[in-house]
């Protein structure tokens, strides 16, 4: 058997339950979408006792985003509207599935991630990175890398409001 009859035999072989690029793409595109409602969900309950409150509204919305390998498509954000002495907003928006790398406080570059969100009131700016589907890490203006918890992002709005 020749090399490129060996080469034919292995990818006939591997092919039968593989996926095409388009079809992976597509699947990693639907689990980020999933997860981006999943977290919109999530930070929306952590904000249910401030607008029971009456002290924010929170607005859902559609950003359109376009990668290169995925193209133009919406994806859910969120705003968070403060009512303070000089009315606020706070912007939940996801950037991209891709992620190049982030780079934080002294110059370290976080890499491996899946997916940025980000959140940002004026020229503040916190980072939500997607590690793996369902795992997310905050990056708050201090640039110092924690879990995403609801303490971790009410701390993290109240500094981006100061």
């Amino acid at each position: 058997m020749t090399g490129q009859q060996a080469l034919l035999e292995k990818l006939r072989g591997d092919a039968v339950d593989a996926e095409t690029i388009d079809e992976a793409l597509r699947r990693q595109q639907g689990d980020w979408l999933r997860d981006l409602e999943t977290l919109m969900d999530t930070i929306d309950g952590w904000l249910s006792e401030g607008k029971a409150e009456g002290l924010w509204r929170v607005e859902r919305r559609t950003v359109e985003l376009a990668e290169e390998d995925l193209g133009a498509y919406a994806a859910p954000a969120v705003s968070i509207h403060a009512r303070t002495a000089h009315p606020r907003t706070v912007k939940v928006e996801p950037r991209g599935m891709r992620v190049a790398g982030v780079v934080i406080a002294s110059d370290r570059r976080i890499v491996g991630a899946r997916g940025r969100v980000d959140v940002t009131c004026g020229a503040g700016r916190a980072i939500l990175l997607r590690m793996a589907p369902g795992m997310w890490k905050l990056v708050p203006p201090s640039g110092v890398q924690t879990e995403l918890t609801n303490d971790s992002f009410s701390a993290t709005v109240a500094e981006l409001l100061e």
